[in-house]
């Protein structure tokens, strides 16, 4: 999904758009992976800030 989302927002998002952010839905919770999935956005996020 990563790909995916990076491909939106570097080709498709307008400036004056917000980043997009992927969700996916599923029909049994597993919180670990989804734990693991936030906490690899906010890393991103704070790499960007930093640049």
């Amino acid at each position: 999904m990563e790909f995916y989302l990076s491909v939106l927002n570097d080709k498709v998002r307008l400036s004056h758009e917000n980043e997009a952010i992927g969700i996916i839905i599923c029909k049994a919770k597993d919180r670990t992976i989804v734990e693991y999935s936030i906490r690899s956005y906010c890393r991103a996020q704070k790499r960007l800030k930093k640049n």
